[in-house]
């Protein structure tokens, strides 16, 4: 008999196990769509802000208006660079680990151009590393951050490289 229950807890158990595997989920907020793990959920959005949680990393996408942006020339739609040179001046953002980095811009999976960089920030005594990733859709301008404590990122940048590459925007 308890080889019986030992045998039925050991079939429940990887049965159990099988079935907490990660799968990928689609989220489309605030003119964004990206696809993460199911460990992300709707943390907060608007009409001008996507943000996703899990429970050690985040995504937050925002949007701003060209007719918000009237002095800046977003004419050149293969590069996305340009507007992720304003975000991070605006922002006072550390790029990498102190070192500046410029924005590389990328042809995406859906054949628009993206731009990306690492920066630093601390928040509530806490030092964090995000992946930025700026890309132009029709009306707006994108800016999109992956992001997760210093010392896990070397662990989910090859992921958020990934998930980057999944997003498009209106």
């Amino acid at each position: 008999m308890k080889k019986i229950i030992c045998l039925l807890l050991l079939v429940l158990l990887t049965c159990g196990l099988a079935s907490c595997k990660v799968t990928e989920k689609t989220f489309t907020k605030a003119g964004i769509t990206v696809t993460l793990d199911s460990t992300y959920r709707v943390h907060q959005a608007d009409d001008r802000t996507c943000s996703l949680i899990s429970n050690k990393a985040v995504f937050v996408g925002n949007k701003e208006s060209y007719s918000d942006l009237k002095e800046y020339d977003f004419s050149d739609k293969d590069n996305p660079a340009y507007y992720g040179d304003l975000v991070r001046e605006a922002n006072n953002l550390r790029i990498g680990t102190g070192s500046a980095k410029p924005f590389k811009n990328v042809l995406n999976n859906n054949g628009k151009y993206s731009a990306y960089t690492i920066y630093d920030n601390e928040a509530e005594g806490m030092s964090f590393r995000y992946l930025m990733v700026v890309m132009y859709g029709e009306k707006y301008a994108y800016c999109m951050n992956f992001g997760t404590e210093v010392s896990e990122f070397e662990n989910y940048q090859w992921k958020f490289m990934e998930y980057a590459k999944t997003i498009s925007v209106e």
